[in-house]
């Protein structure tokens, strides 16, 4: 995983006086799989346009398989495969049809997708989620070196996610660049081997996940209790909590370790205090951006 597919460099993108992307610096190898982890309006959206060689920069450069995006923006579109919503002209047509016109997908693609029954179909009548899946499959056709997939598995159930998940790992197995923009934390961990963080146009950090992780030292412990007399008598006895924003809820600052917690239980019992329920919450992408704020601070 060492040839650098994608090259972004001082990327600057702004519309009026907003600028969207400022300064963008991004490299994505052939066979990884990484994340642009991102709020809404962090300019994520708008780098894969450009990416894509729909949008043109103001400023920097993006050079694809070698290729420059602005010099040379049909070799850029022939090169990267990105799931994109369908028109209303494509979808009066049959999958089939679009799918001629676009390229074969790859082998069993269509099955894992569960989209061989409805190729006969107009892609008008297809579902929200047939369409997601669709728009999917004719990213990859013609198996695309780079793959740009802008949010692949929002508003997928449980079982499209995973299967999306898998059809992301093995492409990157088969040797593609792939960049993935998600807004969740989790869903990045899920699906990338690196992350990198897009904030207010800037990337702000580039890293592993777990590397990511450990950047974030605010930890809790999230307990729930059955009555108001036991919230109340709780939050006394644990003077380091603070209240959550559920009703009966209290986060209390900890590792989530068993030690830790075991700890934190065993002062309840003193008090013959228990929770109804507890849980170690995983962190979010806004403990991210407030623990590197901190950090540039």
């Amino acid at each position: 995983m060492t040839d650098t597919v994608v090259a972004v460099s001082g990327l600057r993108k702004a519309f009026g006086r907003n600028a969207v992307l400022d300064g963008v610096d991004l490299a994505v190898p052939a066979g990884a799989v990484v994340a642009l982890l991102g709020p809404g309006e962090s300019g994520k959206s708008t780098l894969v346009d450009v990416l894509t060689a729909r949008t043109a920069p103001d400023d920097g450069t993006v050079r694809v398989c070698g290729h420059d995006a602005a010099l040379e923006p049909a070799a850029v579109r022939a090169l990267v495969g990105a799931a994109a919503p369908i028109g209303d002209a494509d979808a009066a047509l049959t999958g089939s049809a679009l799918l001629r016109r676009a390229g074969p997908p790859p082998p069993g693609l269509l099955d894992r997708l569960g989209l061989t029954g409805a190729l006969n179909r107009p892609v008008a009548t297809y579902s929200g989620g047939e369409r997601r899946r669709f728009a999917l499959a004719l990213a990859l056709a013609g198996g695309p070196p780079v793959v740009l997939l802008d949010e692949p598995t929002l508003g997928l159930d449980a079982a499209d996610r995973r299967t999306v998940r898998a059809i992301v790992r093995d492409l990157a197995a088969g040797g593609a660049a792939v960049l993935v923009t998600t807004g969740c934390l989790a869903e990045a961990d899920r699906l990338a081997d690196e992350v990198a963080v897009l904030d207010r146009g800037r990337v702000v950090a580039r890293c592993t996940v777990e590397e990511l992780k450990r950047r974030i030292p605010e930890r809790h412990v999230r307990l729930r209790f059955a009555t108001e007399y036991e919230f109340a008598a709780a939050a006394r006895v644990l003077s380091d909590a603070v209240a959550g924003e559920e009703p009966l809820v209290l986060r209390v600052p900890g590792d989530g370790g068993t030690r830790s917690l075991r700890s934190l239980l065993d002062r309840l019992d003193e008090y013959a205090l228990s929770a109804a329920e507890w849980s170690v919450p995983e962190s979010d992408l806004d403990d991210v951006l407030a623990a590197l704020s901190r950090a540039a601070a």
